[in-house]
């Protein structure tokens, strides 16, 4: 019975860095991880019914805001609309979309006709 001999492989080093692949493709996942369907996007809030607080205003401070956030939030008391939050002229920083929208993903604007 011949001795079977015990070679190395002969496999070749992938033509690429592996830790760079696996690095690549981590972020991959971690970007598509974001996607939402169009039917789990929220609504955008209306801009032209007046905006009030969802919840009492000390209870705001229990959510994590950005200080514009907060902000604004001083300003909700349901005689405005948010457009006419977003134009009138005052004190800066001025609110933003942007600051709208953290209010709105965090369910605390309310609306009246």
């Amino acid at each position: 019975m011949p001795k079977s001999r015990s070679t190395p492989p002969t496999t070749a080093p992938p033509p690429f860095d592996p830790e760079e692949f696996a690095r690549s493709s981590e972020s991959s996942l971690e970007a598509a991880s974001d996607f939402k369907l169009t039917a789990q996007l929220p609504t955008a809030p209306p801009l032209n019914k007046r905006a009030r607080l969802s919840v009492p205003p000390s209870d705001v401070a229990w959510f994590d805001l950005s200080p514009e956030a907060m902000l604004l939030c001083d300003s909700l008391d349901g005689t405005r609309t948010l457009l006419e939050l977003l134009e009138c002229p005052g004190p800066e920083p001025r609110p933003t979309l942007a600051t709208v929208a953290e209010l709105h993903e965090a369910r605390l604007l309310a609306f009246d006709d």
